[in-house]
């Protein structure tokens, strides 16, 4: 009974660990200045899709001016979709995926001793699936520290781009107006 409720707090930790690795991501350059600092490397990405990296110079409420090949470009907020950095990835994802594995290993492997010995020792059995569950965290905690990707620190807020429009209508039944928003 002990084994069981240590074996569901331990799945229950790994999975909400999960969460905790998240950030909030900023929103604006204002929020932006807490996250980035003078000699950092960022890729930005423009309304159009075009991707930039530079070397960050400052931050501004309303600027991001950037070094690019040499050169001081300095970048309106309304011209920067996205913000990205080169961060460690989160480890949580890799202890629950490392996790599942060991513990599939584990369990695989009490099945065939308990088969091929004709025993029913169960005990050594649960706790052997639970040291290679232990073990298979470790090793994805591991290989997770050593994975680094680019992820967004700044996405522009979808309202900074929403456009109403107001047209005429008419038809063979009346008239009327067309109120169109488009984000």
């Amino acid at each position: 009974m002990r084994m069981r409720i240590g074996l569901g707090t331990l799945v229950g930790l790994l999975f909400a660990a999960t969460g905790a690795g998240a950030q909030e991501l900023a929103g604006t350059f204002d929020q932006l200045r807490v996250l980035l600092g003078p000699d950092q490397v960022v890729t930005v990405i423009d309304p159009a899709g075009t991707r930039v990296k530079g070397t960050v110079v400052s931050v501004t409420a309303s600027t991001l001016r950037l070094m690019v090949s040499g050169v001081a470009r300095d970048l309106a907020e309304r011209d920067v979709d996205q913000v990205r950095q080169r961060r460690p990835d989160s480890l949580a994802n890799g202890a629950r995926n490392g996790f599942f594995v060991g513990l599939g290993f584990g369990a695989l492997g009490a099945v065939v001793a308990l088969a091929s010995e004709g025993t029913d020792d169960w005990g050594y059995a649960v706790l052997g699936t639970i040291i290679y569950a232990g073990l298979g965290a470790g090793i994805g905690v591991g290989i997770d520290a050593m994975v680094e990707k680019e992820q967004p620190i700044y996405v522009r807020r979808p309202g900074a781009s929403v456009r109403i429009g107001l047209a005429p209508l008419s038809h063979a039944r009346g008239r009327g107006l067309q109120f169109a928003v488009r984000f």
